[in-house]
């Protein structure tokens, strides 16, 4: 590279490494060089470092000038990054936002703007009452809302041998526990915390009904632990959770702490979700299964609560985690990525990942939860591109460009060894995307767990809300093609496709009597091509069989009574007394003790949990798949070296031919990279074949890694240590080492570039000039620029690049 060389940041990049704009508020310049093999990324300490060919830290080299770019009007003040530059330097850039597109748009109906008459983003009693007038007598034509209280056809029909809600007994603030968030924080699953909110009008209820699946949240008085929180913002929330109960019921509610205060917030979280046990006689079932999920994948936090509105106890409620900002901050370390939502219902068809072309329109069961920026849907096209048009054999490695690809395994398997009937293997939809800034790449999240630990179909046990959905006859389900699921699907048979054929009865939508069998292949789906997650991953050897080894993983830590009947006996002993006394609870307090250990029979039976755990548990392991051999690892260590840390493992198989592999990340929510390790006396592994394998892994900084052992063969089985994989990542920092100076600096920045200069092509682009100190050409190939420590290979230079 010679002197003075301005390297454009947007307008040279090949297509296959996208360059990056400088989007961050503290953007990091630094140049990494390519990895001899796959091995994972480096992180960065100091703002902006060299790194030469031979993969050594610079000193930090002189920077003329710098920049930040603010999405949106930001301004942002440049000497608290750099408090020795003499000038305070500002820069600002506004993107428009991206105009609502699809169904999913208009899922939610807009009013504040409109009735928001002192413009202060709320709505005030007068204006509430503007409004409520203006959507009774403006009706939407179709959705949730044309339907009375009370369900399908009005009040009454859900749940209507369910118990009748009664007020319950008077409660106030000084007759309480207070927990402090010292002792316990919101979500601790040991406490049973009590919540009191107050109303300023008697008709709340009709209100918050009026206003369901509207932007237009009813104010309240919030008292909890003896602290008063003035004007948080009230909703009802769910779908059937809302509309099959009628007046008076235990209905969810959504609470906006930050409604009027946009820094007021309960114990760090803005946004909280109190469910009301739909469809669940144990009342357990979500929570339950996102303390599972927990361990595995990125999942919300849950416990319970007690819940007191004007003085009147409404019972006990589970308090989920709102999957927002907060909690991608918890998992992702980031705040700023792309949230997308897919519900059950009109608008979410075809939004099971499938691949529509790249017009915008058929995507519009996508529900964009994060500000819309002109980006989000054309990074989902190509995401679901690359998923649905990648040959299967090259899934596996071209994958994990674009998404988490052990996440979503992950996902698949609890969605399937937990029985999810509201999840992707049932409906395709229920589920979450999120797309982090860090690398673009996508996850796949749990959302909505209630339906879980059930018999294979859908529907909720009768006499509670849901209980009375239209059904047929035996075999009267949708007849059988390729988007169907088989018989083989609920026996674990091989697949075999059959068509023209019935669901078998109580197994399928058509509804008939239920099934109480558990026996729901753990390849459900495999072959409903509109499915993409599990008809193309469980196509792929290697994901089916990394696959396999997570439901193993998750049979074998969960279907185990005594240790996952020790934790539902917990939160029984914890809730039991305050669901024997709600007033309101959707079932019958002999259904919350029953459903524990037996069935609630009905339309389709609620399996008891134990019977779900015991049974579900001995399919699973019976099941040829499951139960084959898998390699055995053993004395697994690790060793941090500088830049670099060495893993050696043994492993026993008794076909005697694998291969081993240490996965490797900057951070857990990074992409993990593999890298082989030997058994040849050549790579610190000792004497070759002596089942003691080995390798050496180039990093810098903190690094977490897992094991895996694959035997060779054309159905692999792959076996994990530690069998969490990502999230139970095994923490290792190599010391790091400063190398022989480099003649490349990087001379200048700038980051918002609106007219100053023109690249080639006229464009007013991003851009740094790199500067060569010394006299000979320097070949920079295998180079890499980012602008985020954690992803330091976010941008490569091509090859001849002097």
């Amino acid at each position: 590279m010679k002197t003075g060389v301005h390297q454009n940041l947007s307008g040279t990049c090949p297509k296959t490494d996208p360059m990056p704009r400088l989007q961050s508020a503290a953007s990091v310049f630094g140049m990494v060089p390519e990895p001899a093999g796959d091995h994972p990324s480096a992180n960065f300490g100091d703002l902006a470092k060299v790194v030469g060919s031979e993969g050594t830290f610079q000193p930090p080299v002189r920077l003329m000038s710098q920049a930040i770019l603010f999405q949106r009007l930001a301004w942002f003040p440049m000497k608290t990054l750099f408090p020795r530059l003499p000038l305070l330097l500002f820069f600002a850039i506004a993107l428009p936002p991206h105009p609502a597109n699809g169904q999913a748009q208009e899922r939610e109906r807009r009013l504040v703007e409109r009735f928001d008459t002192n413009k202060d983003g709320v709505l005030d009693r007068e204006e509430r009452q503007a409004a409520r007038s203006f959507v009774k007598e403006n009706p939407r034509q179709s959705g949730p809302d044309r339907r009375g209280p009370g369900g399908r056809g009005g009040p009454g029909r859900g749940g209507s041998s369910g118990p009748q809600p009664s007020p319950g007994p008077e409660v106030s603030p000084d007759t309480v526990e207070v927990i402090s968030e010292k002792k316990a924080g919101l979500y601790d699953p040991d406490v049973l915390r009590t919540v009191f909110l107050e109303f300023e009008e008697a008709d709340w209820e009709d209100e918050l009904a009026d206003f369901y699946r509207t932007d237009v949240m009813v104010p309240a008085k919030m008292t909890v632990d003896g602290k008063t929180y003035a004007n948080v913002g009230i909703g009802f929330r769910g779908n059937s959770s809302f509309f099959t109960l009628k007046k008076g019921q235990k209905r969810s509610f959504n609470i906006t702490m930050d409604y009027a205060d946009s820094k007021q917030d309960l114990y760090g979280y803005r946004t909280l979700n109190f469910l009301n046990g739909h469809a669940d006689p144990s009342f357990l079932r979500e929570v339950l299964y996102n303390r599972i999920a927990r361990n595995y994948t990125a999942t919300p936090q849950g416990n319970f609560v007690r819940l007191v509105i004007n003085g009147r106890s409404w019972g006990i409620y589970g308090n989920v985690q709102q999957q927002n900002k907060d909690f991608t901050d918890e998992w992702f370390d980031s705040r700023g990525g792309v949230r997308w939502k897919v519900s059950p219902g009109p608008g979410s068809e075809g939004s099971s990942l499938q691949y529509h072309g790249p017009d915008e329109q058929p995507y519009g069961g996508y529900q964009l939860k994060s500000k819309d920026t002109a980006e989000a849907r054309p990074a989902l096209i190509r995401f679901l591109k690359v998923l649905n048009q990648t040959p299967i054999d090259q899934l596996h490695e071209k994958l994990e460009d674009v998404m988490s690809v052990d996440a979503a395994l992950w996902f698949l398997a609890l969605d399937n060894a937990l029985i999810d009937t509201d999840g992707y293997y049932s409906r395709g939809s229920d589920y979450m995307l999120y797309q982090q800034p860090d690398d673009g790449r996508f996850h796949v999240l749990l959302y909505d767990s209630n339906e879980t630990f059930r018999t294979p179909g859908h529907g909720g046990p009768p006499g509670g809300p849901g209980g009375r959905r239209p059904g047929g006859p035996p075999g009267s389900g949708p007849p059988r093609g390729p988007g169907n699921i088989r018989d083989s699907v609920f026996r674990g048979d091989p697949p075999q496709r059959q068509q023209g054929r019935g669901e078998p009865p109580g197994r399928g939508p058509g509804g008939g009597e239920s099934s109480t069998a558990l026996d729901l292949s753990p390849y459900a789906g495999e072959d409903r091509e509109t499915f993409a997650l599990t008809a193309r991953l469980l196509k792929n050897p290697i994901l089916r069989a990394r696959y396999t080894a997570h439901v193993r993983t998750i049979t074998n830590e969960w279907m185990n009574w005594s240790k996952t009947g020790a934790l539902i006996a917990d939160y029984r002993s914890l809730i039991e007394e305050d669901v024997q006394q709600d007033t309101r609870k959707l079932y019958h307090f002999e259904d919350f003790v029953k459903n524990m250990k037996d069935d609630i029979p009905g339309r389709r039976t609620t399996p008891g949990l134990e019977r779900f755990v015991r049974e579900r548990g001995d399919f699973l392991r019976r099941h040829p798949d499951i139960s084959r051999k898998a390699p055995k690892l053993t004395m697994l260590t690790h060793t941090a070296g500088e830049n670099s840390f060495t893993v050696t493992a043994s492993a026993e198989h008794e076909a005697n031919k694998l291969r081993m592999f240490v996965h490797s990340a900057g951070d857990r929510h990074l992409r993990f990279r593999a890298t082989e390790m030997f058994d040849d006396g050549k790579h610190n592994d000792g004497t070759a074949g002596d089942g003691t394998w080995a390798t050496v892994i180039p990093a810098i900084g903190r690094q977490y890694f897992y094991v895996e052992a694959r035997t060779v063969e054309e159905t692999p089985v792959i076996s994990f240590v530690p069998e969490a994989t990502e999230r139970g990542a095994i923490k290792v920092k190599p010391a790091l080492s400063r190398g022989l100076g480099s003649p490349v600096v990087i001379n200048e920045v700038m980051s918002a570039n609106t007219k100053t200069m023109q690249d080639p092509q006229g464009n007013y682009d991003d851009w740094i000039e790199l500067h060569n100190t010394s006299d000979e050409e320097v070949d920079v190939s295998g180079l890499h620029l980012t602008d985020t420590p954690s992803v330091p290979r976010k941008w490569r230079f091509p090859k001849g690049t002097r």
